[in-house]
């Protein structure tokens, strides 16, 4: 038997993921909507499903619309509410059929509370599953193979894994007529675990609303002492200030960040808060020139700039310029080098485990202190080895360092005569001519003032 489910949610990214999860893991066939009024629509027109799915906060008819309509048309399938709230904050939306999924949910949980509901319900035993090709554009970089079915028996890989699924990509498969590729069965947890976190940690970004979390004052002035140099638009101090903003309200709640916090609250000139926002600021900057605008880039940097010193302690980072010498030197054997050399991996496996924290900044914090040339550490990556993001970040931070070192009075000219020979390579390189630019341009109009 053939369940049939109605998915109402407003965010594209989560209604994508929960079609995956009901029909290519759990055999429904699916209907989904953006907004509680259509899914009131649709049910008018058919409200033969087996199971309700919705989120409950929508700007176009909230869940609880949603369930008033359940209720007037007398309908008795389960009903499931997704929502960072919790029950007793809404005690018109309960009944013995509503179920509450809190968020950040667990894919196994879903799954384990639909077959609870459901007495005839079967996992398919099918050795592929299908994933729609709008989910794969909207994930982008694709870790695991990807097979095209030729009928019931047969599936004939196309990738072998790390596979770009862009825009053309899209076009190509639609226009030959195909809404689905599959994966096999066995690397569907896999699947879902990348796409979960990147779904809900954007989820959780766009939630946060400007005004709603100004937990912290940060010093502006460094900020727009640095714009003003390069020449940059006031939007990105603004963009920077909020940012931080809003990583530390999401992750206020976690026991692990508050050293974070109490770092962030030191008014301290030239510190650890200073630090993460002229980091932040320049990664804005650089990624605005280079034609980087989307909210997801932006996120990344923002916790990447704001977590990655987060196993540091005071006295250490006071003392990291000279250690991160000592390292570069081949001096690993103390106790104070060994906690700064280790920080980036703690760092990183702390941020792989939060559903709030955007996928790849693990990656961004763990090659924070990797180099061009390869002599950085702590695995001696090269510039063919890292990411865009991953490489704006390092130069963004050497930046950053070099500002704090002039006390907020940095000749530009000079960090781009001495960084000449070290950016050369990979993504480095068209990094470092954005910034020459915006430099050389803000120098000329100085000049000409």
């Amino acid at each position: 038997m053939s369940y049939r489910v109605l998915i109402a949610d407003d965010f594209e990214d989560m209604r994508e993921l929960l079609e995956f999860v009901f029909a290519g893991e759990m055999g429904f066939r699916t209907v989904t909507v953006d907004s509680g009024n259509a899914a009131i629509e649709t049910l008018k027109r058919d409200s033969s499903f087996d199971l309700i799915f919705t989120d409950l906060n929508m700007p176009d008819g909230s869940g609880l619309d949603l369930f008033k309509a359940y209720q007037e048309m007398n309908l008795n399938c389960p009903f499931m509410v997704l929502s960072g709230d919790k029950p007793e904050q809404h005690p018109a939306l309960r009944g013995p059929t509503v179920e509450w999924i809190a968020k950040p949910f667990d894919i196994s949980n879903i799954i384990a509370r639909v077959a609870k509901l459901k007495d005839q319900f079967e996992l398919p035993s099918d050795s592929y599953v299908p994933v729609s090709i709008s989910l794969l554009k909207h994930i982008g970089q694709i870790e695991i193979p990807l097979f095209i079915r030729i009928n019931n028996e047969k599936y004939v890989r196309l990738t072998n894994g790390a596979t770009v699924f862009n825009q053309d990509e899209f076009e190509k498969y639609q226009g030959r007529g195909l809404r689905y590729l599959y994966i096999e069965s066995g690397s569907a947890d896999e699947f879902i675990a990348a796409y979960r976190k990147k779904v809900l940690s954007l989820d959780a970004w766009n939630e946060v609303k400007p005004g709603d979390h100004d937990l912290v004052s940060l010093n502006t002035e460094l900020l727009k002492n640095l714009k003003n140099l390069l020449g940059w638009e006031d939007k990105v101090v603004e963009l920077a200030k909020d940012s931080i903003q809003k990583a530390l309200c999401l992750a206020k709640n976690h026991p692990t960040l508050q050293s974070v916090f109490q770092q962030f609250h030191k008014i301290e000139r030239y510190g650890f808060a200073d630090h993460c926002t002229l980091t932040l600021m320049v990664s804005c900057g650089l990624l605005r020139a280079m034609g980087y605008q989307d909210e997801m880039s932006l996120a990344k940097m923002t916790f990447a700039s704001v977590l990655h010193d987060m196993s540091v302690t005071d006295q250490i980072y006071e003392q990291k310029p000279k250690l991160i010498k000592r390292i570069l030197a081949v001096d690993k054997n103390s106790r104070e080098t060994q906690v700064v050399f280790e920080h980036t991996v703690r760092a990183s496996e702390l941020c792989a485990k939060w559903d709030f924290c955007p996928p790849e900044v693990d990656q961004i914090i763990l090659y924070h202190h990797e180099r061009p040339d390869g002599r950085g550490f702590p695995f001696g990556r090269t510039a063919a080895d890292l990411s865009f993001l991953s490489s704006v970040f390092i130069f963004a931070e050497d930046l950053s360092d070099f500002f704090i070192a002039s006390l907020g009075k940095p000749n530009l000219q000079m960090f781009l005569e001495s960084r000449k020979s070290v950016y050369t390579n990979g993504h480095f390189k068209a990094i470092y001519l954005a910034f020459e630019i915006a430099a050389n341009a803000a120098a000329s109009t100085s000049e000409a003032a």
